[in-house]
């Protein structure tokens, strides 16, 4: 068991599965951790690098500091490695049915295109003339009836 502990590394497990082990196997090699100070050192060596790098710089002083330290770092990690996983739309080369920039909306704000300017009676980002005039028809265009009256059906 002794020898398992000075052997011990995180690998493929989760600062919290490290810990665990960690916890259990310190207590047959005791006269290697005999101090705090031992311990955190030995424990942050056992850890992937990829968060052994961020731990070693919040430079924390306890036990239970260190781990905090690394459980956070895993989780950040964990947020980031899932916000770049992204799918990818497949390019279907040049439509013959394009009808020029368009605004894509995400999470209720509408993105701009290069050029685009957002309207100011709409405050949406269209081409050409704003419909959005409360006192025309949607649909001819015309002043004094609205669209679901319109003559021009």
């Amino acid at each position: 068991m002794e020898e398992d502990f000075m052997k011990l590394e995180q690998g493929n497990e989760t600062v919290q599965e490290y810990t665990e082990k960690f916890i259990e196997y310190s207590r047959f090699a005791e006269h290697y951790i005999s101090s705090e100070s031992r311990k955190v050192e030995r424990y942050i060596w056992g850890l992937k690098p990829s968060i052994r790098e961020f731990v070693i710089a919040m430079n924390p002083i306890t036990f239970s500091l260190i781990v905090d330290a690394a459980e956070v770092t895993e989780q950040n990690k964990n947020r980031q490695s899932e916000g770049k996983v992204m799918e990818k739309r497949r390019w279907e080369g040049p439509s013959s049915n394009f009808r020029g920039p368009i605004a894509v909306k995400y999470d209720n704000r509408t993105e701009q295109k290069v050029g685009e300017k957002f309207c100011t009676q709409c405050r949406q980002v269209h081409l050409g003339e704003c419909k959005m005039d409360p006192r025309k028809c949607y649909k001819c265009g015309e002043m004094g009836h609205l669209s679901r009256s319109c003559p021009a059906k």
